[in-house]
C-alpha cells in the first residue's frame, strides 16, 4: 500500500520539481530559450496553416477577401437574411466550436512543431470520420461535414509546399517549382498526392473545390496590400508573448497556482489511472490495447475542461456518449468503456 501511495507522491514531486517550484521554472526557461528558434518557426508554421484553412472553408474570409469577390453564403441576420441564401448555426454547435474543432484536426494531420506530414491514410481517416459521426449527431450541415478532410488537405498543402512573396515564412515554406504547382493530398484517401497548378496565395481550383462553396478570381486579381502586413503582424504579436523573460515572470506569476491546484490535479489522474488499470487487468485486456482505454478515460476526465489552449474547448459540446462512439470506431469494447466511464463524476 506504501509503495501505491508512492506512486502518487512520485508523481507529484516530479511535476512540482520540473515546472511548480521556481527552481522548476528557472529550468523551464532556460529549455524554453534553447529551442526558441523551433517555438519562432513553429508559430510561422501554424500561422500560415491557419490562414490556409481559413480560405479553405471561407471562414471570416473577410480578413484576406475583399467583400465584392466573395461569391458564397453568409451567416444569417434575423430579418435580413433569406433562407436559402444563408448560414445559420445549429441548435447545439457554433461556428467559433467548427473553427476549434477543425483546429483540432490539423494537429493530426500535420506535425505541432514542424513542417512534415503526421499522420496517413487509414489511421487518420478513422479519426477524421470519428469527428464527422460526432458533427453528424450535433446536426452540422453534411456539405461543410463533406468538406472537412479537403479542407484541411488543401491547407496542408499550400503550407508544406508552396511559397509566395510576403505569403511565406523562413525555415517553413517551400518555394514552387518551375511547374507552378504544389501538392495535396488525396481527401479520399488522405495518402496519394494531387498536383494542382497556382498562381496566388489563396484561389480555387476546377478539379478540386466545389463550384457553390469557392471564391473565383480573375488570373490578373491582386490582393490587398495590407493583407501580408496582417499576416505578418499577427506572426510578430506571437513572437513577442513566446520570449523567454516574459514566458518566465508568467509562470512565476502563477506559481502558488501551479503547486498547489496542478499538485492537486496530478494525484487525482494518478487515482483515476490507476483504477482504469486494475478494471483493464480484471477484463483481461493486455499489450497496446489497454492504451486506448486509458486515453479514453483521460479525455473523459477533461471533457468539460477548459484549457488554456483555446482549440481544444470545442470537445465541451460533446457527450458521453459521443466520446463512447469515437473509441468504439478504433476498435475498443463498449461494455469496457462504460465501465470505465463510470470512473468519471458527470
Amino acid at each position: 500500500m506504501l509503495t501505491y501511495y508512492g506512486s502518487y507522491l512520485e508523481r507529484k514531486l516530479k511535476y512540482v520539481r520540473e515546472l511548480a517550484s521556481v527552481q522548476g521554472i528557472h529550468w523551464s526557461f532556460l529549455r524554453w530559450r534553447n529551442i526558441l528558434d523551433e517555438i519562432l518557426m513553429s508559430i510561422g508554421f501554424n500561422v500560415l496553416f491557419n490562414f490556409y484553412l481559413d480560405f479553405s472553408m471561407l471562414i471570416q474570409v473577410d480578413f484576406i477577401i475583399p467583400q465584392e469577390f466573395l461569391q458564397t453564403y453568409r451567416k444569417a441576420v434575423y430579418g435580413v437574411s433569406t433562407y436559402d441564401n444563408s448560414v445559420y448555426d445549429p441548435i447545439d454547435i457554433t461556428i467559433e466550436d467548427v473553427k476549434k474543432c477543425l483546429w483540432n484536426l490539423r494537429y493530426k494531420f500535420a506535425h505541432e512543431d514542424y513542417p512534415i506530414r503526421k499522420h496517413y491514410s487509414e489511421s487518420l481517416m478513422k479519426h477524421v470520420d470519428s469527428v464527422k459521426e460526432i458533427m453528424k449527431r450535433h446536426n452540422v450541415s453534411p456539405i461543410f461535414i463533406d468538406y472537412i478532410s479537403s479542407a484541411l488537405s488543401y491547407a496542408e498543402g499550400k503550407v508544406l509546399t508552396s511559397a509566395y512573396w510576403d505569403f511565406a515564412c523562413w525555415d517553413v515554406s517551400v518555394w514552387i517549382g518551375d511547374d507552378q504547382k504544389f501538392e495535396v493530398r488525396n481527401s479520399s484517401d488522405l495518402k496519394s498526392i494531387i498536383k494542382l497548378s497556382t498562381i496566388r496565395p489563396w484561389e480555387s481550383h476546377w478539379d478540386y473545390h466545389r463550384w457553390d462553396y469557392a471564391v473565383w478570381m480573375d488570373e490578373d486579381y491582386v490582393p490587398p496590400s495590407d493583407v501580408a502586413e496582417k499576416l505578418a503582424k499577427i506572426i510578430s504579436d506571437f513572437h513577442a508573448r513566446v520570449e523567454p523573460v516574459w514566458q518566465h515572470v508568467f509562470f512565476l506569476q502563477r506559481l502558488d497556482n501551479l503547486h498547489w491546484k496542478g499538485g492537486e490535479h496530478q494525484l487525482k489522474l494518478k487515482d483515476l489511472e490507476a483504477r482504469t488499470k486494475a478494471i483493464l487487468d480484471r477484463r483481461g485486456v493486455v499489450g497496446w490495447f489497454r492504451v486506448g482505454y486509458i486515453n479514453f478515460v483521460r479525455e473523459l476526465y477533461y471533457l468539460k475542461y477548459e484549457p488554456h489552449r483555446l482549440w481544444k474547448r470545442w470537445k465541451k459540446i460533446l457527450s458521453r456518449d459521443d466520446l463512447i462512439e469515437k473509441y468504439k470506431r478504433m476498435g475498443c469494447d463498449e461494455a469496457i468503456l462504460r465501465e470505465l466511464a463510470s470512473l468519471v463524476p458527470p
